[in-house]
């Protein structure tokens, strides 16, 4: 639970300061005050005599004092008279307090700005929250980036880190650790060799010593360092390669902090005479993350052993070793009240007042701590730990400290503060120092010199104390059009943040070869704030994109030109159809020919006939590389002659041709139809000029250029005497003299009628299908039908359907009516002598769609989780749909849509809506009821706390990663990455270190190698490896 937050020291920190003089009886509070904490209530830093408490808290995105997606973290500060109160915000939502000076009346941190990100941050009770100047870069908020983690126990030394202003042209986001003084200002340490990243994240009592981190450019890892007197100090390991030094004594002279050792992560405690590992509670992961004044009292959070929980706050001493601050406090007679010390963050400079964060063992609620517990052995506080430098004090522990004397004309207390030199005569001023805004150190502490009129911002021009306004960037870049069809012209128009100064703004731009093409700069006028531009484009083989950018006063903005494929070159030429008149029943054959050869992948060519008399496929395909295609066009039988147009498109051209259908020609007139032994004589006229003559379907001869025809063919045979002779249009019944019918096969008789659907609801029609025996013979079979009630079911009006000569079956359409009440019809078919019915049933359309049930799914949520609730019809809803309106009996714990309905589609029988919780420190429920006219339906959901959190995996053993290859190639815009890892099963993920943005996953090459190529618009300048195992690496990008 804490493991995340401190193993990864190079991004959040726990301060230590030291603390009081007078010993306290032991005990136990929660703090309170603040009418609402949000989430993750913690405190994190105490004054040297415990009385003042600093911490944090979470706003959810939907908080009205939030309002951010993704949510915000706030500070608090709290003392007995005024219980806990929000610490105030720069010009933004956030903010995060880390470390107070030893009475408290000073407090540092980070809050997030409009200038940057996150800036450091100093509070004093007279001025407020104040930015306290670090580095600005006008125009470039990942650049001004800056924390303060530390502060000394008078307020003289401010420690942190911050980005340092950059003069390469290819600058890095990368921070370094920070020391700022009222003389010596703002300055970088000297830290370790080899560093490539550092932060303090502590400072002794005197600001004499600062500790922190400084990760190693060849292995990437966090070494601990002690700083004093510009000179760096490697604390070393406890033989993991990697340590964080989180907090230091009064004298500086004992440094706390965590390290990796073989099995996980050790607290540790560094004296001149080494490091020593403090252990664990068996679960081989701890952190120390405050000390006592004299170093003798050291706390922080160990996870559990098997089968873990949640983490432990825990204490160690010489005397009593590594020990559980629960059963500590329970042994010291002190009650918890159902509470689990979770996290112990800090503790006051006589190691007896101790402050975290504790969870509720039934409720669950996190909650800030302030546990008063003396040490098994006294701790003594300094003059330096509790800010004073004259007269004596006591050291806490029955002895007496000098502090020192006073320069006249100042005395002991001259100035209301016990054993301070006082009074304090101020050095400087605003006007003096010609600041205009944010604050700035007077020699006796700290003032507000003002805030900035819009154009001009804090840092405008650099200066981070004087309102400037700042220089002219490229705010946005656009096109129009865009898309753009290739080869034709865009415009592109760049708009700076102010407008151009003297002279002009000479705007650089980028061009995309072989897809854009821009000028190589463009000129924005004096006084505007745009200048347009061409931009010329390439015919793509498909649609494209590309990336241009405008740069000037080192800032650059890009934005995306898409880029279209013009339509298709190649078109329909013309579509041809042979022969240009068919009877009616044959068919025509079609060519479609295109303009070129069809492109890779073939054209498909969309057809259409203007007439249902003739029909063609929905398309046809030009095969690649040709340029024509066939198609059949089939006819339809017509009565009089009928002109029709076949359509054929493609590529944005559409080719026509006619066609006419004629109906058939009349039947032939038969003058001779013999069959004698096997011959058959056969002759007529009125044949179509010079056609085939058909004698039941076959061609046995031709007509003359007069239609008429002799037909003479030895062997042929005809069962019934009777020949169907066709000559071009309709068919011819011949009798055969001479000839002798045989006996025939029994024709199909009627073998059943059946009815799908047996039911339906009027109007709507079944389908009846009449079955036979067998194949009907020449001619078909006419089956004769009725309907026993007409009135609510009827047959086809010719009262009869006939199965075609050679089918089985056939179907016929039952027409129905709209009723009033269930009905039945019993439909016949006759056929000779045989019947088959068929019963019909016609019922009444259902009652109207009422509202069945409302369920949902779960009924039982742990907010803020949802629940899915279903509505559902007795009867599919009408068109239109069916309206139900919604409500829930405690909105304030679950609240259906802000609509207050959900629709059922026509159609549909129900449908889905979400019920919203919110997180609940107790067991909530709500009624959900749905209303539709007059029916209501309701749901109970219950709405329950979290259930304690799991306890934490035990930590994995990190990996180490280390960045190989970081280099952007500006030509294709390619980010390569090659890095490794002491794991060949990790995942390694890369993102932009100033934004957290995700660029993409190395792929795993074995052996603990891993590289990536990614498509990127900008060059990160710096980017962070990530591992799945909790290891991490930033190198700086090179560009190429």
């Amino acid at each position: 639970m804490r493991f995340s937050r401190i193993a990864a020291c190079c991004l959040f920190v726990l301060v230590c300061c030291a603390g009081p003089v007078a010993a306290q009886t032991p005990s136990f509070q929660i703090l309170t005050g603040l009418a609402d904490f949000g989430t993750n209530f913690e405190a994190t830093s105490v004054s040297a005599d415990g009385a003042v408490i600093i911490g944090k808290y979470f706003l959810d995105s939907l908080d009205p004092r939030c309002a951010v997606f993704g949510g915000c973290t706030r500070a608090f500060i709290w003392t007995a008279a005024t219980g806990a109160q929000d610490l105030g915000l720069l010009d933004s939502r956030e903010a995060e307090a880390h470390g107070l000076s030893a009475d408290g009346s000073l407090i540092v941190g980070e809050a997030s700005s409009r200038t940057a990100f996150r800036r450091s941050f100093i509070r004093t009770p007279t001025t407020g929250m104040q930015d306290i100047g670090t580095p600005i870069v006008p125009n470039e908020p990942d650049f001004s980036t800056s924390r303060a983690f530390g502060i000394s126990a008078t307020g003289s030394v401010i420690v942190g880190e911050s980005v340092p202003i950059q003069t390469s042209p290819q600058p890095n986001l990368i921070p370094r650790a920070f020391r700022f003084t009222p003389s010596g200002g703002f300055e970088f340490l000297t830290t370790l060799p080899n560093e490539i990243q550092s932060r303090a994240n502590a400072v002794s009592a005197d600001g004499t010593v600062i500790v922190g981190d400084s990760y190693d450019t060849n292995t990437f890892l966090s070494r601990a360092f002690r700083w004093k007197a510009g000179v760096a100090q490697d604390l070393g390991n406890l033989g993991g390669g990697e340590s964080f030094a989180m907090a230091t004594s009064s004298d500086g002279s004992v440094v706390v902090g965590l390290s990796r050792f073989v099995g996980g992560f050790h607290p540790f405690r560094w004296t001149a005479a080494g490091m020593q590992d403090l252990g664990d509670l068996g679960g081989n992961w701890a952190t120390a993350s405050g000390v006592s004044a004299d170093g003798s009292v050291v706390v922080g959070t160990a996870t559990p052993p098997p089968p873990g929980g949640l983490s432990i706050a825990i204490r160690w001493t010489a005397s009593s070793g590594l020990e559980n601050l629960n059963a500590a406090a329970a042994r010291a007679g002190v009650s918890l009240a159902g509470w689990q010390l979770v996290f112990a963050d800090a503790v006051s400079a006589d190691g007896r007042v101790i402050v975290g964060m504790a969870q509720n063992s039934t409720t669950n609620v996190i909650a800030g701590y302030r546990l008063v517990l003396p040490p098994p052995v006294c701790a003594r506080v300094t003059c330096a730990s509790l800010g004073k430098n004259c007269g004596a004090i006591s050291d806490g522990c029955g002895g007496t400290l000098t502090c020192g004397g006073c320069t006249a004309p100042q005395s002991c207390g001259g100035g209301g503060v016990a054993n301070v030199c006082g009074p304090c005569t101020a050095t400087t001023s605003c006007a003096a120092q010609a600041a205009t805004c944010n604050a700035i150190p007077d020699g006796c502490g700290w003032v507000a010199c003002g805030t900035c009129a819009a154009p001009q911002v804090c840092g405008g021009g650099g200066n981070p104390t004087v309102c400037a306004v700042p220089a002219p960037v490229p705010s946005a870049l656009t096109f129009s059009p865009s898309p753009v069809v290739g080869g034709n012209p865009a415009t592109g128009t760049v708009t700076l943040s102010q407008p151009a100064p003297a002279g002009g703004a000479l705007v650089t731009l980028s061009s995309s070869p072989g897809i854009a093409s821009a000028p190589p700069n463009v000129t924005v006028s004096p006084g505007a704030t745009s200048a347009s531009y061409p931009v010329a484009t390439s015919i793509p083989a498909v649609s494209t994109a590309a990336n241009l950018s405008a740069c000037f006063n080192n800032h650059c903005v890009t934005n995306t030109l898409f880029i279209t494929a013009p339509p298709s070159a190649v078109q329909v030429a013309s579509l041809t159809v042979t022969p240009a008149s068919v009877t009616s029943g044959t068919s025509a054959s079609a060519t479609v020919t295109l303009s070129a050869a069809a492109p890779s992948g073939g054209a498909s060519v969309t057809l259409s006939s203007s007439n249902p008399a003739a029909t063609v496929p929905p398309s046809v395909t030009v095969p690649a590389g040709s340029s024509t295609a066939t198609f059949t066009v089939t006819t339809q039988t017509v009565t009089t002659s009928t002109a029709l147009t076949i359509s054929a498109s493609f590529g944005g051209v559409t080719a026509t041709a006619s066609l006419a259908v004629t109906p058939p020609a009349p039947p032939p007139t038969i003058t001779r139809a013999e069959l004698n032994a096997g011959q058959l004589r056969l002759e007529g006229r009125g044949a179509l000029p010079n056609h085939a003559i058909l004698v039941d379907g076959k061609a046995l001869g031709n007509s003359d250029a007069t239609g008429a025809f002799k037909i003479q063919v030895q062997p042929f045979s005809s069962p019934t005497c009777a020949v169907s002779v066709n000559g071009g249009g309709s068919s011819a019944q011949a009798t055969l003299s001479g000839c002798t019918p045989t006996t025939p096969t029994p024709p199909g008789t009627l073998s059943g009628l059946t009815l799908s659907p047996t039911s339906v609801v009027g109007p709507a029609s079944s389908t009846a299908t009449v079955t036979l025996t067998s194949a009907a013979p020449a001619g078909g079979i006419v089956v004769t039908l009725s309907s026993s009630n007409s009135a609510v079911a009827s047959v086809p009006a010719l009262g009869s359907v006939t199965v075609a000569a050679g089918a089985t079956s056939a179907t016929f359409t039952v027409t129905t009516v709209a009723v009033t009440a269930s009905s039945s019809a019993t439909i016949t078919g006759t056929a000779g002598t045989v019947t088959k019915t068929a019963v019909l049933t016609v019922t009444p359309p259902p009652p109207p769609a009422a509202l069945s049930t409302l369920t949902l799914n779960p009924t039982s949520v742990v907010g803020p989780a949802s629940s899915t609730a279903t509505v559902t019809l007795t009867s599919a809803a009408p068109a239109g749909g069916l309206v139900i309106t919604l409500a829930s009996s405690n909105s304030a714990v679950a609240s259906v849509p802000a609509l207050g309905t959900v629709t059922v589609q026509a159609g549909a029988t129900s449908a889905t809506f979400t019920v919203t919780t919110v997180a609940v420190t107790v067991s909530s429920s709500a009624s959900i009821t749905a209303t539709a006219g007059t029916v209501t339906k309701t749901a109970v959901l219950t709405v329950t706390p979290p259930a304690p959190p799991a306890p934490p995996p035990p930590p994995p053993a990190a990996d180490t990663v280390a960045i190989k290859v970081a280099e952007y190639v500006v030509a294709n815009k390619i980010l390569n990455v090659q890095a490794s890892s002491t794991s060949t099963s990790a995942t390694l993920s890369v993102s932009v270190t100033s934004t957290g943005a995700a660029i993409g996953t190395l792929t795993n090459n074995g052996g603990g190698k891993y590289t990536g190529a990614f498509s990127w618009p900008v060059n990160p300048t710096n980017v962070t490896v990530k591992s799945s195992l909790g290891g991490a690496a930033s190198s700086a990008v090179k560009a190429k």
